[in-house]
């Protein structure tokens, strides 16, 4: 098990970086933030705009410990990079790490996460949590959400994934599928 220094959770959230979502996905974010900062989870996303980015600003707000994993290799670059990476640069993260590349430090991330979670989400999002399930990690995904979300217990039976032996939880309340992610770890 890979906990912070504290021992708290840490959960890796992939979501779409989309910045123009609807008011139904905010507030989806904003609780999910709030429940996570509850929980005293650590929270670590790609360091992108969109939903990801609304979690970590309100698990922030309520206290929590934010990690961004940016696409770039230094500060200079992340504020280059801010449009065409899509950089949440707003200082809603207690700590800053810097990769080459999405799929670098989408691995990395993983890697360092004691858990997954995924709501709504596109391409990028899709091709997390697939590698997290690759990789054995705990991954819950939040059903009608919106996205791919909402097609992954398809995906996971098409192509033959046992959910319950592999720790993944598929469900619609985002409460029960956090705390049976922090369940797999405790």
């Amino acid at each position: 098990m890979k906990k912070s220094k504290n021992n708290k959770i840490k959960i890796a959230v992939f979501s779409s970086a989309y910045n123009n979502p609807n008011q139904e996905h905010i507030d989806m974010a904003q609780k999910i933030g709030k429940y996570l900062a509850e929980k005293n989870c650590v929270i670590l996303t790609g360091g992108c705009i969109g939903l990801p980015a609304m979690v970590a600003a309100h698990a922030h707000a309520f206290g929590a410990e934010t990690v961004a994993y940016y696409p770039d290799v230094s500060e200079k670059e992340l504020i280059k990079n801010k449009k065409v990476h899509n950089n949440d640069i707003d200082g809603n993260y207690s700590e800053k790490k810097f990769y080459d590349g999405f799929t670098k430090r989408s691995i990395e991330m993983i890697h360092d996460a004691d858990v997954a979670l995924a709501f709504n989400g596109r391409l990028g999002t899709l091709s997390e949590i697939t590698v997290a399930i690759e990789e054995g990690l705990p991954t819950g995904i939040i059903e009608k959400s919106g996205g791919v979300s909402d097609e992954m217990r398809k995906l996971c039976t098409l192509v033959g994934r046992d959910l319950e032996y592999e720790n993944i939880t598929i469900d619609a309340d985002y409460e029960k599928v956090i705390d049976e992610l922090i369940q797999y770890v405790r």
